[in-house]
């Protein structure tokens, strides 16, 4: 489980800790239920360290954002492992006559 961020309400009163959990749906919500059950006793731990006059009322949230980042980076390898079709069968030389014509004659695109 990793703490992805926290979020604090302006008044100091409430607060949103978003984690990350690695695993089957299972497990993540069995963390997850875990961590609301234990809500209280993080919230007087904080509560000893915080001077101020009230304790933020703790939520826990699951953050996706790690898992959606992991899943696109997997896409993307596996997209760019994959020469796509035009490439395949296009030679060489006339890749490169194309990219000429269409990137300029120094490489840049014309404007």
């Amino acid at each position: 489980m990793t703490v992805t961020r926290a979020e604090v309400s302006g008044d100091l009163q409430h607060s949103k800790v978003y984690v990350s959990v690695m695993g089957t749906p299972n497990e993540q919500e069995l963390c997850l239920y875990g961590l609301k059950n234990a809500a209280g006793f993080v919230q007087s731990k904080l509560a000893n360290r915080l001077k101020t006059r009230f304790t933020p009322q703790i939520q826990f949230v699951l953050d996706q954002g790690v898992k959606n980042s992991i899943e696109i980076s997997r896409l993307i390898k596996e997209a760019l492992a994959q020469p796509s079709a035009a490439a395949r069968n296009i030679p060489l030389m006339e890749r490169r006559k194309r990219m000429r014509r269409h990137n300029g004659p120094r490489g840049r695109r014309y404007r």
